[in-house]
């Protein structure tokens, strides 16, 4: 048989980091929508850049897709937005760098690159879009443009900024994230589009963010970091580097002394209990219809029994209750 273990091998040192590089020149336009200039100070400098949570092989082969699925959903929005929008400005081959994507604010040291360009029909006017290849999750939670800038995820707000920069840059009015889920989504069709208004008033917040982070960056200092939460810094690269892990405190000594041991007993039991429920789901389903019966060591018992759903409006329902008695004499 040939060696399809050695194959493998080779495709994962073939998408290996090479080592941590260099942080970037400049701050990346998809930055500076994370509420955290922290953040921003350890992304420019060596020393935390160095120490920020590696990528693996696994990581870059994602993203390698994900580029490429992006790529393929611009395509299929030019096809579906004819007639609607024209003039389609992107890198029709991935390796191709149309210079009008370029976004370069020198100002604020901001830079990135637009996935799309595109003009209405209509009226001429000009519009930004961005592709997104996002999980199922992600795919059923956003909705609109709200639900990406209020989002408890640093990177998903991190999206918002980015498609904010290049609105603000370009003096573009509007912009439209493109959505493709990885997976099926129930019977809806997987690709769904979010449009979104330049955002004057919310992008003083990154302004003020950079300004921040740059005093501190040439001054070797770090600003105050910003309140701990799982979905946030929970996930953020530099999370060692800035320490701002409430889960690394030394232990309180003021707790009672029986805590620590019940709550190793809570999360032994954790497994257990869910096991016990899914068990006894299937079980009750298998029993379903049984009035009466006698399983082992078992006594089975059922009736059909009637609730209430809607007592102003007289409706009910039926369900099978099942009771399980363990025969011990």
């Amino acid at each position: 048989m040939p060696d399809f273990t050695a194959a493998r091998k080779k495709l994962e040192e073939q998408y290996a980091p090479k080592g941590p590089g260099t942080p970037p020149a400049s701050y990346r336009a998809s930055m500076i929508g994370r509420p955290c200039a922290r953040y921003l100070v350890f992304a420019r400098t060596p020393e935390s850049w160095n120490l920020r949570k590696p990528a693996d092989a696994a990581g870059e082969f994602e993203m390698k897709r994900g580029r490429e699925a992006e790529h393929q959903i611009i395509g299929l929005a030019e096809k579906a937005l004819s007639g609607i929008f024209d003039k389609w400005v992107y890198n029709r081959d991935p390796n191709d760098q149309d210079p009008r994507l370029d976004c370069r604010d020198d100002a604020l040291d901001v830079n990135g690159k637009v996935d799309a360009l595109a003009n209405e029909v209509e009226n001429g006017k000009l519009w930004v879009f961005e592709a997104k290849h996002v999980s199922t999750f992600t795919f059923e939670k956003v909705d609109t443009a709200e639900d990406i800038k209020n989002a408890e995820e640093h990177w998903l707000q991190a999206w918002y900024g980015a498609l904010q920069a290049y609105l603000f840059n370009k003096s573009i009015e509007n912009g439209c994230w493109i959505l493709g889920a990885k997976q099926r989504v129930g019977s809806e069709f997987p690709v769904k589009f979010i449009p979104v208004t330049l955002d004057y008033e919310w992008f003083q917040q990154p302004i003020d963010r950079i300004q921040l982070a740059e005093r501190h960056r040439k001054a070797g200092t770090l600003p105050d970091p910003i309140p701990y939460t799982k979905k946030g810094c929970g996930s953020c690269e530099f999370l060692a580097v800035c320490g701002n892990d409430p889960r690394k405190l030394p232990a309180n000594p003021n707790l009672p002394p029986e805590l620590e041991e019940n709550l190793n007993r809570e999360f032994e039991l954790k497994p257990a209990a869910a096991e016990y429920e899914k068990v006894k789901a299937k079980n009750r389903e298998a029993t379903k219809g049984i009035e009466q019966a006698v399983c082992g060591k078992y006594y089975i018992v059922g009736k059909e029994q009637t609730r209430t759903t809607k007592p102003s409006e007289g409706k009910t329902s039926t369900f099978w209750q099942t009771k399980v008695e363990e025969i011990t004499d």
